[in-house]
């Protein structure tokens, strides 16, 4: 623009996106076109996790079993690696467009087939031999000015020599000049090393404040399409007390069996929690939000809820004008208006059906309602994140309440959910049976008529365990089409012109549940939401 000067500058220095290649390959072709977007939108550093229980990804020369099919698990792309080659043409690649890629070597846990291949751990002492001959023959293979900075991993392993194999690690990597990353929680080292917090930062035995990289919550396949997007636009970047933040990295961990790469994107919200991360990277703007964000939507009439609808519009601009043909399982919510009422146990529920029918009051009291909003009403979270009714217990139910105005009779594709599994654990309740939405008894109702559900592929169907961590069996059972509803085709709902009643039953069935109820409607023209009809 003629006689205008732009000043913008990143409010943090390290903006990035991780994605885990040891549990399911990628190829270098989708890498790049990560990379591309990437750096469409000034995301600066690519966290590479190459290796992983199911696979060692990283071409070796001295140790050539690391890389052999046999000793990689056989569901998961095994023999797929990348040649020196590859990671130095991959690398190139990214620093053309301006990103800076940080290899990860996991060590000492999540090494299922270091010790396959090598018949020893990692944390014995032929095991910390092996370790510094592959990185320094990574070290030669790919120079420092390719790769400054090496993650080591660290988190999720009790072994008996933690201090020693730390500092025999760190000290090798930094022999070469390059910088140390670790998760944290993970192994404790000193404070010259880079930490990446997942969860509690640990600072013991910390003499001054460290760099600190912000992951925390951000697992995009622990994310809830819809509610994802305002749960990254309201977590600020944080840092520990005393530490310096240096930025973000979003990550994606495809730890169920995957069928082929691109499934990853296709399962999980890549692309809208990538433009928000980066947007929230860049601006900074929110530097205190209320926890509750992160699993609803803000009050209407509000400073947050103005803002954030003000951002949809653009996310919606750039999924339009630069995303089509690629997964990007969002649309708007901030017009989309609820009314909740509950937790009911069986007797309560009873009375409260009988009482809305009746336009009566219950026990002698008017009907309580709660306003919510958004495409996805979440009840309680699994993770203790929040909800509209986190105190709930399983056995109860809630319900919600809208009426949808159109301009004519129509028939409207919409996409319906009661439970969002999480795509890093093949834990949830299970696919309904046929003609049913929901396994655990959710109904819908339009105009007081219940609506059918589904005709199921797998009726009935339920991973081996209801809580806790999915069973090796179930993890190797790649995510089908009709368990997430923003794969599956969506339902068919009849409105007609005016008013229309939507209530809905949202169970509860067990404690780990990702309690939650979904309603996207995938065209909106000539048609709105309200919590009473006008």
């Amino acid at each position: 623009m003629p006689f205008c000067k732009i000043s913008d500058a990143p409010a943090y220095p390290l903006r990035g996106f991780m994605i885990d290649v040891g549990r399911n390959y990628q190829s270098l072709e989708l890498l790049k076109e990560q990379l591309d977007i990437m750096a469409d939108y000034k995301l600066n550093t690519f966290h590479w996790h190459l290796t992983d229980r199911p696979a060692w990804r990283i071409e070796s020369k001295i140790y050539p079993q690391l890389t052999e099919s046999s000793n990689h698990r056989s569901s998961r792309d095994p023999g797929m690696y990348y040649t020196y080659e590859e990671i130095r043409e991959l690398i190139a690649y990214a620093n053309d467009r301006a990103i800076r890629v940080i290899p990860e070597i996991d060590m000492p846990g999540h090494s299922d087939s270091f010790i396959t291949s090598m018949g020893f751990r990692m944390e014995s002492e032929k095991g910390m031999e092996a370790l510094e001959n592959i990185l320094q023959e990574f070290f030669e293979e790919i120079p420092y000015e390719m790769a400054p900075i090496i993650h080591i991993g660290s988190d999720e392993v009790h072994i008996p020599n933690p201090e020693e194999f730390i500092t025999r690690m760190v000290k090798k990597v930094q022999s070469d000049g390059r910088e140390v990353v670790v998760w944290s929680p993970g192994l404790k080292t000193d404070s010259s090393v880079i930490r990446q917090s997942w969860g509690a930062m640990d600072t013991t035995n910390m003499t001054k404040g460290i760099k600190e990289i912000d992951s925390r919550k951000s697992y995009i396949n622990s994310g809830e399409p819809m509610t994802y997007v305002n749960k990254i636009f309201f977590k600020p970047i944080m840092a520990a007390p005393g530490n310096e933040a240096i930025g973000g990295i979003l990550c994606l961990w495809p730890d169920v069996n995957l069928r082929k790469g691109m499934d990853a994107f296709k399962e999980n919200p890549v692309y809208s929690g990538l433009l928000t991360f980066a947007w929230a990277t860049w601006t900074a703007d929110i530097l205190a939000a209320p926890q509750e964000y992160w699993t609803m939507m803000p009050n209407k009439e509000t400073e947050a809820a103005d803002y954030f609808s003000a951002f949809e519009e653009y996310l919606m601009v750039h999924k339009e004008g630069y995303f089509k043909g690629l997964p990007f399982s969002y649309l708007p919510q901030s017009d989309k208006e609820w009314r909740l009422a509950g937790p009911f146990n069986m007797e309560e529920e009873k009375k409260f059906l009988k009482a809305l029918e009746d336009g009566a009051k219950m026990d002698g009291q008017d009907l309580e309602w709660k306003d919510a909003r958004g495409n996805t009403l979440i009840i309680t979270d699994r993770f203790n994140l929040g909800g509209y009714y986190p105190e709930a217990k399983p056995g109860e139910s809630v319900y919600a309440l809208t009426y949808i105005h159109s301009d004519r009779d129509r028939s409207v594709p919409v996409w319906i959910g009661f439970e969002t599994p999480m795509r890093a654990n093949r834990i949830f309740t299970g696919i309904a049976e046929n003609g049913s939405w929901d396994i655990n008894g959710g109904k819908i109702w339009l105009n007081d008529q219940e609506l059918e559900g589904p005709q199921w592929e797998r009726p009935g169907w339920k991973p081996s365990k209801q809580e806790g961590w999915g069973s090796k069996v179930d993890q190797e059972i790649p995510w089908t089409v009709e368990e997430l509803y923003w794969t599956r085709d969506p339902a068919m709902i009849s409105l007609k012109k005016g008013w229309n009643k939507i209530l809905v039953r949202i169970p509860g069935a067990t404690s780990y549940q990702n309690w939650m109820f979904t309603f996207v409607p995938l065209e909106m023209d000539g048609w709105k939401f309200s919590p009473k009809p006008e």
